[in-house]
């Protein structure tokens, strides 16, 4: 399960990823470099700045996942990334 929640100008990315051992974001606000995932129980949180739109997936356990999003589009690697965009 994927989610995420607002908090005045940043929002918390949430994967529910019980069993990974590692979970990293890639996101293009800062040219996709890697950021670590914190886990706090079952789930995995990223921290991000909310008001502007970007392009986003993770990989888990060393393996790129893309979770069910509402937007996403093809990458230059024939994967996709999931979309988030404040004003839509």
């Amino acid at each position: 399960t994927h989610q995420y929640r607002i908090e005045g100008d940043h929002m918390t990315l949430i994967l529910r990823y019980p069993d990974a051992k590692n979970v990293v974001l890639f996101c293009s606000l800062d040219g996709f470099k890697p950021r670590v995932a914190q886990k706090k129980s079952t789930i995995w949180e990223s921290e991000l700045p909310a008001g502007e739109p970007f392009r986003y997936f993770y990989q888990v356990d060393g393996t790129p996942f893309v979770p069910d999003c509402p937007m996403k589009e093809k990458d230059d690697f024939g994967l996709e990334n999931c979309i988030y965009d404040p004003f839509l």
